[in-house]
Parts: C-alpha cells; sequence; structure tokens
C-alpha cells in the first residue's frame, strides 16, 4: 500500500516546480548558518557582518527570492510550501547572529509568499468555492 501511495504523489511532487524551490532554499539555508557559524567562530565571537559570508548570504537570498515567487501547481506543493515558509524561523537571540541577520526570512519575503499561495489558491480551488469570513 505504501508503495502505491508513494508512486501516486512522487510524479505529482516532482512535477510542481515549488518543491525544487523549497529543497534549494533548504540547501542555501544550512549553507548560511553553517557560515554565520563559521564567522562567529573564526572571529571568536566578536561582532560579524554580512561581509563576513557576503557569498553564502547572496546564495541565500537569490534561492529566497525564488522560493517566494515559485509557481505552485499542485494542492500538495501549496501546502508544502506554506507549511515550509510558516516554519522559516527567526535565528533568536542566542548571540550566534547580529540583529541584522537574526531571521531566516524578511517580511517583504513573506509578503510576496502571502501572494503567491493566494494566486496558487485562486488557480487550484474553484472558482466557486466558499470564501472564509475569518
Amino acid at each position: 500500500m505504501l508503495a502505491t501511495a508513494h508512486a501516486v504523489v512522487a510524479p505529482a511532487m516532482s512535477a510542481d516546480p515549488v518543491f525544487a524551490a523549497i529543497e534549494t532554499h533548504r540547501e542555501a539555508l544550512h549553507v548560511y548558518e553553517a557560515e554565520i557559524h563559521y564567522a562567529v567562530k573564526k572571529r571568536k565571537g566578536r561582532f560579524c557582518t554580512r561581509e563576513h559570508f557576503r557569498e553564502a548570504a547572496e546564495a541565500y537570498d537569490a534561492a529566497t527570492s525564488a522560493l517566494v515567487l515559485a509557481p505552485i501547481t499542485t494542492f500538495s506543493g501549496l501546502r508544502a510550501f506554506a507549511a515550509y515558509v510558516a516554519d522559516l524561523r527567526a535565528y533568536g537571540g542566542c548571540g550566534v547572529a547580529p540583529k541584522s541577520l537574526q531571521y531566516a526570512i524578511q517580511v517583504w519575503d513573506l509578503s510576496d509568499a502571502m501572494t503567491t499561495i493566494a494566486e496558487a489558491m485562486a488557480r487550484l480551488l474553484p472558482a466557486d468555492a466558499p470564501t472564509s469570513t475569518h
């Protein structure tokens, strides 16, 4: 049964470009976080700026832009996108990154992500679907 369910889901996942955008973003985030930790460790806890890990930051910014603007073509893609964006956490006040680098996603990116979700819902849901009053 699991093999059959997986076989049905896999083509939809691979056909929806949002899954590739999520994976690319996830990888860029891991590299970005590793570079932040490396820069802080290398500087022995002294203040770090974005210049200390510019290449990783630029790659992460590009991956974030691509993610929030990625077309969503399936309900499973919509669900995965919304869950992934909702799970992006702040780096926190642990002193690892300067305050300007604390958030994994910026407000303007969240705005673009919500627009992407709204557009996907408009395409994927029937026009006569009831709207929420909340």
